[in-house]
């Protein structure tokens, strides 16, 4: 007799008598749980059944209790095959029952519990089923999977469980209203041709509230084409991650007006594989809001436009004097190179240079490599590390972004347009000191006159850190330098040398509440409890808010972990678990700098020394000047610009276009300007002049004026107007007008004036010396004056209007010859008139001619 057990609160016994012939007894046990407030009581109850062939003809029950709450009566009673159970006060808590049958409770609202028949049955061949009557769901021998079958033994085919606890729906799953959580995998198969949304996996409707259908946090790997007819929204911390993660990426389909929404900070890379090298958009445009990353970037019209040096490939090159910042030490660094070529063939067995700074075997190179397939490599201390086989073309003439980013400690990672294709072991160089005096050459070697790089290079950096991949990308892309790696240096930021190795005298660490601390020949620090510390003030390690810093130190007989935070304690560099010398942590400063070394166990301790800070980033920012030819321009703030040899501007930038966005229509509004500067020999910076484009007038109009500012002195930024060119084409200049030529030419303008005086002054023009007149000398409205000096001399003739004498000499040399009066004689010719004279002479009291011979 097989048993089985039901869970029940209370049991009574009840009789039930029916004539009957045969009688066969069965014994059956139940096990009854009452559950109250406070109490559980257990009651096991013994059953009889008294049945004729199957009819049930009576009930025994016997009950045999223990810890009953009390002696309420409770009634069982059998209708047809329905238990029935008064529950009172009761609640319903579980059953057993041993026999075949298993029946489910379940509760109505008069308080009654129905005993519905399922089934519980054991069979060999099927293991454990459970049956309503007319569907089984059973676990399969063979399988040791649960399948549900119907009444006629075909398998339903919906859910299938396995013993490893995966769960397999092969046909279509529906959740209405709940969640699907899984610490596993969750596989959908569609069946033939059919697509994901179809057969698979169908994620809200059109009706359902709310636009977050499919949600999923993490990395998701979606192999395959995917088809989206609405956006795809990944969360701002997720990075969408289409396709595969090898080399070849899959695709994604974006309906019509649809878009994809990148969160912040994460890249997009588009269309990338081992083959394909362009990127193309149709009927579309790429609009990234001046951010984006493309992962490969050999577009032939790329680099039209980009201004550049030319080198020749065999004398040109560009180079800078040996200086500290481009001494990498013992430093993580990288180097990256823009640039064009159709030839990277060696030039006298030499390999062609991009970026070279050594002394012998000392230093470090990027090299443009033929002998071997890869196409590029770097020199560290004469090792040359190459990377695996390179499939692209480096030689195409086409614009191209290397990179080598050297993590001394572990590898060396060449990236090609800011795709990472290999990463080669440099980690048996850690501890060698790359620091040389030979001088920093750009597309040659240094000493060979040999390895010279052809063809044009945009840009060439150094950073004194091991950028990231997503940075490298960003740069690659023609993204500017990122703000916290500007003004960098290789210069040490810790003033004091006794602070940062503890030799000769006190230093200006201090101690807390640690409960050891010495600092006599180096940091020897201990704890006795978590969060004791000790610190270095600011102004011993200054940092500057905003920009990124490296500290590097050696750690001895270190015991449990020690947190180094910065001197308020308000940011957390790092932590430190392990002996090792220059050791390293990086961070972008939230301070202004100084140091706590926090204890994180009651047994920390540590020995620390040689400590060094430096802010790391970009220490050499190359690209071409554009203007001034001569120099190669360094936009660090290092002012390593080196000199050019040889190499020349190409694709020089052809216009300038500077406007400014205000709507207005006031007075010199709508003003755009060029600053000039320059630096005293101080070191302060001068503003020299500005030349500014505004609005002329305060009308809705186009009129427009430039004026142009000097600093007349100290005028700090804010320089003296000097001139201003109006709408008119007028010139009106503040200070004199000073012509060191030798002419003042105005084109034909019978309306104009060459010179002409305001209302204020009268004396517009003064000659020191004599004025050479070709032509007449006139006033302006024919009855002015004209002025001259005590002695004129005139080579031509006056005419002088009527009415106008002088009261001063005047000497009329004549010219005209024969018949009439000769050279040097007084001639007048008046007009034949009968009725006056010709000539008056008046000497201011009577009419008088003297003439003496």
């Amino acid at each position: 007799m097989k048993r089985k057990l039901f869970y029940v609160i209370a049991l009574l016994c009840i009789t039930t008598s029916l004539n009957a012939q045969t009688l066969t007894w069965k014994n059956y046990r139940l096990r009854l749980h009452q559950l109250t407030a406070d109490t559980i009581a257990v009651t096991d109850a013994y059953v009889q059944y008294l049945t004729v062939d199957t009819v049930i003809v009576q009930k025994y029950y016997y009950q045999q209790e223990i810890g009953i709450v009390d002696s309420s009566t409770y009634w069982v009673s059998s209708t047809n095959d329905t238990l029935k159970l008064s529950m009172d006060q009761l609640k319903l808590y579980a059953i057993e029952l041993e026999d075949d049958n298993v029946r489910v409770a379940s509760l109505d609202t008069l308080g009654y519990a129905y005993f519905k028949r399922v089934g519980i049955n054991v069979d060999p061949t099927k293991r454990l089923s459970i049956s309503d009557g007319t569907d089984t769901f059973h676990q399969d021998i063979a399988s040791d999977k649960w399948t549900l079958y119907n009444d006629a033994g075909t398998p339903l085919a919906i859910i299938t469980a396995d013993s490893v606890g995966n769960l397999i729906v092969v046909g279509d799953l529906a959740v209405n209203g709940g969640d699907i959580t899984t610490t596993g995998d969750l596989t959908i198969t569609p069946v033939g041709d059919d697509v994901l949304l179809d057969a698979g996996l169908t994620v809200g409707s059109t009706t359902q509230a709310g636009d977050n259908n499919l949600r999923v946090e993490g990395t998701s790997a979606l192999v395959g084409a995917v088809t989206v007819t609405g956006n795809i929204l990944p969360a701002v911390a997720g990075t969408p991650n289409i396709g595969s993660t090898s080399a070849e990426f899959g695709h994604v389909y974006i309906g019509d007006d649809k878009n994809i929404y990148f969160g912040l900070d994460q890249d997009a890379l588009i269309g990338y594989n081992s083959t394909a090298d362009n990127v193309s958009f149709t009927g579309k445009n790429l609009n990234m809001n001046g951010y984006y990353t493309t992962g490969q970037q050999n577009i032939a019209d790329l680099a039209a436009g980009k201004t550049a040096y030319w080198f020749n490939g065999t004398t040109n090159y560009i180079s800078k004097a040996d200086d500290a910042n481009l001494d990498m030490g013992l430093s993580d660094f990288t180097l990256i190179a823009t640039f064009k070529t159709n030839s990277i063939a060696t030039q006298a067995g030499n390999e062609r240079r991009l970026t070279s700074k050594t002394t012998g075997s000392n230093g470090y190179e990027l090299i443009l490599s033929s002998t071997q397939t890869f196409g590029l490599r770097i020199n560290i201390d004469n090792d040359l590390y190459a990377g695996s086989a390179f499939t692209g073309n480096l030689a195409d003439d086409k614009q191209h972004t290397v990179a080598a980013v050297a993590d001394r400690s572990a590898n060396v990672s060449f990236y090609v347009d800011g795709n990472n294709f290999a990463n080669v072991d440099i980690s048996g160089n850690v501890a060698t000191n790359l620091d040389n005096t030979g001088g920093f050459y750009i597309g040659r070697p240094e000493p060979a006159a040999v390895g010279h790089f052809v063809g044009s290079m945009a840009k060439n950096y150094v950073f004194n850190l091991a950028l990231t991949a997503a940075e490298i990308r960003a740069l690659s892309s023609d993204a500017a330098v990122p703000a916290k790696y500007t003004g960098a240096s290789q210069t040490e930021l810790m003033p004091n040398a006794i602070d940062r190795n503890f030799t000769g005298g006190a230093t200006a660490w201090a101690n807390v509440d640690l409960n050891a601390f010495d600092e006599t020949t180096d940091l020897t620090i201990t704890a006795t409890a978590a969060a004791q510390y000790c610190t270095c003030p600011v102004a011993s390690a200054p940092t500057t808010i905003g920009k990124y810093y490296t500290m590097t130190f050696d750690v001895a007989n270190i015991v449990a972990t020690w947190t180094i935070k910065s001197f308020d304690g308000t940011q957390t560099i790092g932590t430190v678990s392990a002996n090792g010398t220059n050791q390293s942590l990086s961070w972008t400063a939230t301070t202004t700098g100084g140091y706590r070394i926090v204890a994180v166990a009651t047994t920390s301790s540590a020995d620390f020394d040689n400590f060094t800070l430096r802010h790391t980033g970009c220490v050499f920012q190359g690209e071409p000047d554009g203007i001034n030819r001569l120099q190669w321009s360094d936009k660090s703030g290092n002012e390593l610009h080196g000199t050019v040899s040889g190499a020349i501007i190409v694709n020089p930038q052809r216009e300038l276009f500077i406007a400014n966005q205000e709507a207005s229509d006031a007075a010199g509004a709508r003003e755009s300007a060029i600053w000039f500067g320059g630096t005293q020999s101080g070191n302060e910076k001068t503003t020299l002049a500005k030349i500014e484009a505004s609005h002329s007038g305060a009308a809705d109009d186009e009129k427009g004026q430039l004026k142009f500012y000097v600093n007349d002195t100290n005028d700090a930024n804010a320089p003296t107007l000097a001139m201003t060119l109006d709408e008119t084409a007028k010139l009106t200049v503040v200070g004199d007008l000073v012509i060191t030529g030798d002419d003042l030419f105005m084109a034909t303008n019978t309306a104009g004036y060459i010179l002409r005086a305001d209302a204020t002054n009268y004396n517009p023009v003064k000659f020191d010396d004599s004025a050479d007149l070709a032509g007449f000398l006139d006033d302006e409205t024919g009855t002015g004056l004209a002025v001259f000096g005590t002695s004129p001399t005139f080579t031509t003739q006056i005419t002088a209007p009527l009415g106008i004498f002088t009261t001063s000499g005047i000497q009329l040399p004549n010219t005209k010859t024969a018949p009439g009066p000769l050279t040097g004689q007084m001639y007048y010719q008046g007009l034949n008139n009968a009725d006056a004279d010709t000539l008056f002479v008046y000497n201011g009291t009577a009419w008088k001619v003297f003439i003496s011979l």
